[in-house]
């Protein structure tokens, strides 16, 4: 089985990118005032979603919410 996680990350919000066996899932967050929010059902809800995948998101959110507040800050100068 061949597997791939793509992690883009801007000031706005980040995308995620799952790549297994040739089939790709996305999903996209946004910036809200008190952290982010999903546009998509959670990994572990989506059906289509291979089950062995769960454990790499499981602390993905925390890490990419807060390099969207450092990229955010850093081009405020905050």
């Amino acid at each position: 089985m061949e597997a791939e996680i793509i992690v883009r990350i801007t000031k706005e919000g980040w995308t995620e990118t799952l790549k297994v066996d040739g089939k790709e899932f996305n999903k996209s967050y946004v910036k809200t005032c008190t952290g982010s929010e999903g546009e998509q059902i959670c990994w572990e809800d989506d059906p289509k979603v291979p089950e062995m995948a769960y454990p790499a998101f499981d602390e993905l959110t925390m890490g990419c919410q807060e390099a969207m507040h450092v990229l955010r800050s850093f081009e405020e100068g905050c």
